[in-house]
C-alpha cells in the first residue's frame, strides 16, 4: 500500500509539472520512456519520471528530453547521485548556457574551459539548440552509456529485478 502511495504522489508531480511546461502533450511517451530506462538501467520507474519532472520544470523542451534524460541517468551514475539531483544539474546547465550555467559541469571535468567557451559562444549567438546538441554530445563521449552499462551487471541485473517486483508491489497497492 505504501509503495502505491509514493507512486501517487510521484504520478501528481509529474502531472502538475508537466501541465505548466512545453512537455504537457507528451505525458504518456516520458511514461514510456521512463518504464524502458527502468527495464534496462538500475533507476525504478518513480525515480525516473521524478527526474522528468524536475527536467520539464527547467523547460527541456520534447526535441532533446529523450537524449537530455539519458545523460541525466549516465550522469547520475558517474557522480553516484539519485536522477533527480542529476537531472537538477543538467537541468540547470541547459536553462541558461550563455550565463555561464556549465559551471558546474566544468568542476566535474565532464566540460574543458575551451567545450564550456565554445557552448556559451553558441548560445550567446542565438544558437541554444546547437549549444545544448554540443554539450549533450561531449557528455556522450566522456560517460557514454554508463547508466546501461552498468544496469548490465549482475548486480544491475538484479537491482532492475528487485525494481520490478516494487513496481508489480506498487501496482498492487494502487488497486487497493
Amino acid at each position: 500500500v505504501k509503495k502505491g502511495m509514493e507512486s501517487e504522489d510521484t504520478m501528481a508531480r509529474f502531472n502538475a509539472l508537466l501541465d505548466n511546461s512545453p512537455l504537457k502533450d507528451f505525458k504518456d511517451e516520458l511514461l514510456d520512456l521512463a518504464d524502458a530506462y527502468s527495464k534496462k538501467t538500475r533507476f525504478e520507474n518513480d525515480s525516473i519520471i521524478s527526474a522528468e519532472s524536475q527536467l520539464a520544470v527547467y523547460g527541456i523542451t520534447k526535441d532533446i528530453l529523450p537524449d537530455v534524460l539519458k545523460q541525466t541517468l549516465n550522469l547520475a551514475e558517474f557522480m553516484k547521485i539519485d536522477a533527480t539531483t542529476a537531472a537538477n544539474t543538467l537541468g540547470r546547465a541547459f536553462s541558461d548556457i550563455s550565463g555561464g550555467s556549465l559551471t558546474l559541469l566544468y568542476r566535474q571535468k565532464l566540460l574543458t574551459k575551451e567545450q564550456k567557451a565554445t557552448a556559451e559562444e553558441m548560445a550567446n549567438a542565438g544558437d541554444e539548440a546547437g549549444a545544448e546538441a554540443f554539450v549533450l554530445d561531449i557528455l556522450n563521449g566522456k560517460i557514454g552509456d554508463l547508466a546501461e552499462t552498468m544496469g548490465a551487471t549482475f548486480l544491475g541485473r538484479l537491482t532492475i529485478f528487485g525494481n520490478t517486483l516494487e513496481q508489480i508491489a506498487q501496482d498492487m497497492g494502487e488497486k487497493l
